[in-house]
């Protein structure tokens, strides 16, 4: 399936930034999304720096953009 950047950034904004209570759009946690094929690079800054944080909206990114 080919991605656009939309879909990504719709994806994300289902996802809840630890924490924040807001979704990863809302609290401008992603900073960058670059789509290469089917390959897909998101950089995302988060407020709570603990490695379980971290974990978790890796885990839950990788979830929902292998759902698209």
């Amino acid at each position: 399936m080919e991605f656009n950047k939309q879909d990504i950034l719709n994806a994300l904004n289902t996802i809840t930034e630890p924490g924040a209570g807001k979704s990863l759009i809302e609290s401008e946690s992603v900073k960058n999304v670059v789509i290469f094929g089917k390959e897909v690079v998101i950089d995302v800054v988060i407020s709570n720096p603990t490695l379980q944080a971290k974990k978790k909206i890796e885990v839950e990114i990788m979830k929902v953009i292998h759902d698209l």
